[in-house]
């Protein structure tokens, strides 16, 4: 592992290559993440999670190791995003214990497994959010999912999500 506290971007940083992301992934006593300004491709929220932006399009991309970041009963609030959320931000971290995604998620993605994460919060949504069998194959063994109430026997039906059905719950 990497000894690096903080992490700044230059304002001229534009994108990150995913073997970039990999060696940042290494980053386990990052405590702090700061963008230069101007910046147009990334951003960091107030929680110190790492952003690259696009436009209307947003994506989480790494949040510091050592701070915890939201609660079981306040989850971390994934800033807005168009479509899918990819959750890989989220590997390696064990001070993440609950995400709630926005109301524009469509699908969710997850490329490795993940621990640490206990709850995720799906939102009001049109159409039920989707996952592929891998990404539901890498997520924690005793997350509990909470999904609308008027839509919790559809989450506990559907697709992917009935491999779990017993873990998806309605949210209060």
């Amino acid at each position: 592992m990497i000894n690096v506290k903080t992490l700044v971007l230059p304002s001229s940083s534009k994108a990150m290559e995913y073997d970039t992301y990999l060696t940042l992934e290494n980053l386990s006593a990052l405590a702090k993440i700061t963008v230069t300004s101007p910046n147009s491709s990334f951003n960091v929220d107030e929680a110190g999670v790492l952003y690259n932006i696009n436009s209307t399009k947003s994506k989480v991309f790494l949040a510091p190791f050592v701070n915890p970041i939201g609660s079981v009963s306040s989850p971390y609030a994934i800033a807005s995003t168009i479509g899918g959320i990819n959750l890989d931000f989220l590997y390696g971290h064990s001070n993440i214990p609950a995400v709630s995604l926005p109301s524009t998620a469509t699908s969710i993605s997850l490329d490795s497994s993940i621990a640490g994460l206990e709850v995720l919060v799906l939102p009001q949504t049109d159409e039920l959010i989707t996952i592929s069998a891998s990404s539901i194959a890498n997520l924690p063994a005793n997350l509990t999912v909470k999904v609308p109430a008027g839509k919790l026997s559809l989450y506990q039906a559907a697709g992917n999500w009935k491999t779990i059905a017993s873990r998806i719950i309605a949210n209060a």
